[in-house]
């Protein structure tokens, strides 16, 4: 969404694509400017999509995996039956034997369902 964002930014506003852009952005009610609204809100670019301004997408993706991994870390924190998975799992992410396409040939129930 991003991308597409500083995509249509950098286009002419000679472009008929770009104008169809800039009356959907002004209207803002459920469609993509609407969304894109929402996420700027989320993580404070308020200032850029009100000023039409590229958004750099390695900053995006810094907020964006903080945030991931504070609601992570939160959402475990507040589930008592998650105490000793929380002791090994320190990070959000896949796990290990996932991570590495390892299959165990006969697995436990937990590694089941994240299977």
């Amino acid at each position: 969404m991003i991308q597409m964002w500083n995509h249509f930014v950098q286009m002419s506003n000679s472009r008929v694509v770009k104008q169809i852009f800039l009356w959907d952005r002004d209207l803002c009610t459920d469609n993509r400017s609407a969304e894109i609204k929402e996420i700027c809100e989320v993580f404070c670019l308020e200032h850029e999509y009100n000023n039409l301004q590229l958004i750099n997408v390695v900053t995006f993706k810094e907020f964006m995996l903080q945030k991931t991994k504070r609601t992570w870390h939160d959402t475990i924190l507040s589930k008592p039956k998650l105490r000793t998975y929380r002791k090994v799992k320190t990070m959000p992410g896949p796990d290990d034997f996932r991570q590495y396409g390892l299959i165990l040939q006969y697995p436990n129930s937990v590694q089941l369902l994240l299977l």
